[in-house]
């Protein structure tokens, strides 16, 4: 719903005229989406290490004031027909949490193979890694190089495979969530006025100090996290890139990771 312009909405209502229609949008404690959305950049190499520089970026652009994102869709569907969830206090599975609220009762088939949630949040020697790559990849191709997502993968499978080094951690401090919250509370209040049910849910509660006790300063993180290991793989990605760039291509071939694999495996 985030990404939804008013008159895009508008034509959602159009096409859906005459249909019973129920809008759900999940929603999660704003320092809390905030950092998810900044780690997700990160990895990619869309961001800079600086969550202070995204978070700027982001709240011009409105995100996480979920009653502004909202209103075009209560304008459109009526409030009753727009439920706003927590999704950090669902009290069941999301798919579970989606079916019952359309249809109470309504029990979702369970799947042949149960689901399972594989933390996709890059740790902080993965990011920095990630960085590092980028810088030295822009000063040989120029500032407008974009790390292409089937490296970013690569990077991410490398990083993945050393015990530890994805370990979650919060770019935040406690101090940071709390200037979040307060950043957010006018518009928090608003929604749970627009609709009860946020309100009903709890809300969102101010963030509590051992939430943030895996603290790390990821931009302040110099080239001594990598050991020898890492320092060869980040090279080593970094020449590929540059050579596979100026031949044209957006990334190393996929015989570079099977290589990569056979000689960790020596």
């Amino acid at each position: 719903f985030m990404n939804c312009r008013p008159n895009q909405v508008g034509l959602f209502r159009q096409e859906l005229a005459g249909r019973d229609a129920t809008v759900i949008a999940y929603v999660r404690r704003q320092d809390r989406w905030m950092q998810s959305a900044w780690n997700q950049q990160a990895r990619f190499g869309r961001c800079s290490l600086d969550f202070w520089d995204f978070y700027a970026h982001v709240r011009r652009r409105a995100r996480g004031d979920y009653h502004r994102m909202l209103v075009p869709w209560v304008d459109a569907f009526g409030a009753d027909h727009v439920h706003v969830r927590n999704f950090d206090s669902l009290p069941s599975d999301i798919v579970d949490d989606f079916f019952d609220t359309i249809r109470p009762g309504f029990v979702a088939p369970t799947p042949a193979v149960p689901p399972t949630r594989v933390n996709t949040m890059a740790g902080a020697v993965h990011l920095v890694a990630v960085s590092r790559i980028v810088d030295a990849c822009r000063e040989q191709l120029g500032d407008d190089f974009t790390l292409a997502t089937s490296s970013a993968i690569r990077i991410a499978e490398f990083f993945r495979s050393r015990p530890g080094r994805d370990a979650r951690f919060s770019v935040l401090s406690h101090a940071d969530a709390l200037r979040v919250h307060r950043d957010f509370v006018e518009s928090n209040r608003s929604l749970a006025e627009m609709l009860p049910e946020f309100a009903e849910s709890g809300g969102f509660p101010e963030p509590h100090a051992d939430e943030y006790a895996d603290h790390v300063d990821v931009s302040a993180l110099g080239d001594d996290v990598f050991d020898g290991d890492e320092r060869r793989f980040l090279e080593r990605m970094t020449r590929e890139i540059v050579r596979a760039r100026r031949a044209g291509n957006d990334a190393p071939a996929a015989g570079w990771r099977t290589r990569l694999r056979r000689r960790r495996a020596r």
